[in-house]
């Protein structure tokens, strides 16, 4: 065979290849598809244990943007090239397998009924253009995003950073005030373990009586379903604080930052703080998709010193601590932080 076969033999093998859909390998099994290094060693690492169901996730269009494995007792959830993108030890996910189940980055979970889409964990529908182009940013956003396998070649150290105390797992956010909620938490972190005083003391047996506090000063416009952004959830924060009589206020982190704050403000300064998850979304109203308070941090390196990734331990703003989330800016947008 000529050259000038060889290379066009070579050129139908490879559009052949590259023009097979995703739906064409999706997995009828556990065990049909090999699972990217990352994603084996995060299972490793954490001892999740054996894979009971892999689920597609789709976007609007019916794509597959991601999959999520249970466990008998955690999830994790990684992106069409093998990048994890979320995990956590303590529970299997919320999907249910029966159903359709669309994802929109971290924490962004739906299933379709009746025409809606409805987020799962608050069990409010939400507009089909507001996931739709939740779900397309997050997806096009992973395209060309890889993570190198490290392993063969050098030493792999994982470092992992808890603040001392736990955040409470407060589960109010039913109408859309995940800020007040982020807000809530942290504030009661500081009252639990660094100064009392942060908590007014007619609102320390009542977390919720401080969520509604929190509401009019945080959301959008002082309404729950607004949404909040980062000026908003700073600038409430800070009525709060000088409400109580605290010099102490809230600061913005811009995107560029956060990695570095978030490791130097759990390992340093033993405090958490507030991360924000975003979609890229165009809305005028929804300044950021939701908000946790991220209060560990995980970091990978290779020969102990060269980081490769982070990861950080939120508690997830729907009543559960330790979901593990990694660091990409292409979902983290910034953070706020006393």
């Amino acid at each position: 065979m000529n050259i000038k076969k060889r290379i066009l033999l070579l050129l139908l093998v490879l559009t052949m290849v590259f023009s097979i859909p995703i739906s064409t390998v999706q997995a009828s099994n556990v065990d049909e598809l090999p699972l990217s290094a990352q994603v084996s060693k995060t299972i490793s690492y954490n001892n999740y244990g054996n894979v009971l169901e892999k689920l597609s996730l789709l976007n609007s269009n019916n794509q597959i943007i991601a999959y999520c494995l249970n466990f008998e007792k955690a999830y994790l959830i990684y992106d069409i090239n093998g990048n994890v993108i979320e995990h956590c030890g303590e529970a299997q996910s919320i999907y249910n397998a029966s159903n359709n189940c669309y994802y929109g980055g971290p924490l962004q979970y739906f299933e379709k009924a009746n025409g809606a889409y409805i987020n799962l964990n608050s069990q409010s529908a939400v507009p089909e253009e507001h996931f739709t182009e939740l779900s397309n940013n997050f997806s096009e956003s992973r395209k060309n995003i890889t993570t190198f396998d490290y392993s063969p070649y050098y030493a792999e150290t994982t470092k992992t950073f808890y603040t001392s105390g736990t955040p409470r797992t407060l589960n109010y956010n039913t109408k859309g005030t995940c800020g007040s909620l982020a807000a809530t938490i942290l504030l009661f972190y500081y009252h639990d373990y660094v100064y009392s005083p942060y908590v007014a003391s007619g609102l320390v047996n009542s977390p919720r009586a401080l969520h509604n506090v929190l509401i009019p000063l945080i959301e959008i416009g002082g309404v729950a379903g607004n949404g909040s952004s980062y000026t908003t959830l700073k600038n409430g924060i800070n009525k709060y604080l000088s409400s109580v009589n605290l010099t102490q206020s809230a600061t913005i982190i811009a995107k560029a930052n956060v990695s570095s704050y978030g490791f130097t403000k759990i390992y340093n300064s033993n405090k958490p703080f507030i991360l924000g998850l975003y979609s890229g979304s165009s809305s005028s109203t929804w300044a950021i998709d939701h908000w946790v308070v991220a209060y560990g941090v995980r970091s990978h390196y290779i020969n102990d010193s060269l980081l490769t990734s982070r990861e950080f331990i939120v508690n997830n703003g729907w009543g559960s601590n330790n979901v593990f989330i990694t660091y990409n800016s292409s979902y983290i947008d910034g953070a706020v932080g006393i």
